[in-house]
């Protein structure tokens, strides 16, 4: 192994510190692109899930007028036949 002079061995240090700040420039690049789908894709399923919850408040508003419809021809049955008593009375 030969010698170095300083002013090679100062070289070979500042391409090391590049390469070095390099590969960490391009890592913490990574990190923040996957930081930022991963934000994404919690945003998008934080916004469904609201859309979940609108559908299942719309799904129980539509379980209730189901149940009211049924009441009111109930109703309707029940006074079909008061009807019809007071007409054959």
């Amino acid at each position: 192994m030969g010698k170095y002079t300083q002013a090679e061995i100062d070289k070979l240090i500042d391409e090391a510190a590049e390469r070095a700040v390099g590969f960490y420039y391009e890592k913490m690049q990574d990190d923040f692109e996957r930081t930022h789908e991963s934000t994404t894709f919690i945003k998008e399923q934080l916004d469904q899930q609201v859309d979940q919850q609108e559908f299942e408040d719309l799904t129980a508003d539509v379980d209730i007028n189901r149940l009211a419809v049924i009441e009111t021809n109930k109703d309707v049955g029940r006074l079909k036949v008061r009807v019809n008593k007071l007409e054959n009375a």
